[in-house]
């Protein structure tokens, strides 16, 4: 009778109660008697139930990745006075959003890579700031889990279904020069050289474009996925080249398209467009 589970002896069984800190969570269950124990699902540890959170987080277009630095040498320090990187989001709607349930991540084969905790709120047409350090550490400023490489990769904002809310992907960096839409909140992403840390983004002095025939490829070297970056949506053909200029592999690329080139020889190889040539080196 115990935990709301009912009246005693109705062979109902209750937990106590218990925080989730994701949107979702997987458990199993153990019972036991004086006589014996058992395990619900049967396979436990192998299999789980799957507990789902009803809580309402944003959608898309609600919150967005509005400005991020990825090379700090002079902007603003964090709490403890270091110079990190940093990204900012912006609520773009009427109301407080709570993040909880949401994630940020480098990649996109791990999305979850960094979840919000509770009551990360960002109020009306405000913005949320986070460290992207490694620290790991939300008690107070919000420090996520990974860095943003100089050199470039992709910056992902999803939900527990592994929708993405909002993405960029971005190649080498200047130091101090940001990543900002412009207009604020709803614009593509220029580059600045006036980082605006929590405020709208000065968008008329300074601002360089993004080119439209911008394409690169990260990581490089490469050891298995080869991401092809640019901002071209509609379907381009490339070939990649050995060192002795044999022809080892063609396929179409679109905005974010990753190859698989773990097969390849390690060495240095040349993908081309026909108009744009790029090396990069396959390692061991």
């Amino acid at each position: 009778g115990a935990h709301n589970d009912g009246a005693a002896g109705d062979l109902l069984y209750g937990s106590p109660a218990l925080t989730m800190n994701a949107a979702s969570m997987q458990c199993y269950v153990y019972a036991e008697n004086a006589d014996a124990g058992i395990f619900s699902p049967a396979r436990a540890e192998h299999e789980f139930y799957t507990l789902n959170a009803n809580i309402q987080t944003a959608n898309a277009g609600e919150v967005v990745i509005n400005e991020f630095l990825a090379v700090n040498q002079n902007d603003t320090v964090d709490e403890n006075g270091a110079h990190e990187d940093w990204i900012e989001l912006y609520n773009a709607t009427p109301n407080p959003l709570n993040l909880f349930g949401l994630y940020l991540s480098d990649t996109y084969t791990n999305l979850a890579k960094f979840s919000f905790p509770e009551n990360s709120v960002i109020q009306p047409n405000g913005y949320l700031m986070i460290w992207a350090d490694e620290d790991n550490t939300t008690t107070g400023d919000l420090h996520c889990n990974f860095k943003l490489s100089s050199n470039g990769e992709s910056l992902l904002l999803s939900n527990a279904a592994g929708n993405i809310l909002d993405s960029i992907s971005f190649g080498t960096q200047i130091a101090d020069h940001s990543i900002a839409r412009c207009p604020n909140a709803t614009g593509p992403f220029l580059v600045t050289t006036t980082p605006t840390f929590k405020q709208s983004n000065i968008c008329t002095d300074g601002i360089d474009e993004l080119k439209s025939d911008f394409l690169f490829l990260f990581p490089n070297p490469v050891s298995d996925i080869l991401n092809i970056v640019s901002k071209n949506s509609n379907e381009s053909k490339f070939e990649i080249f050995n060192a002795l200029g044999v022809k080892v592999f063609e396929g179409k690329y679109s905005l974010d398209t990753r190859v698989y080139v773990g097969n390849l020889m390690p060495g240095f190889y040349v993908f081309s467009t026909g108009i744009v040539k790029k090396k990069f080196l396959i390692g061991n």
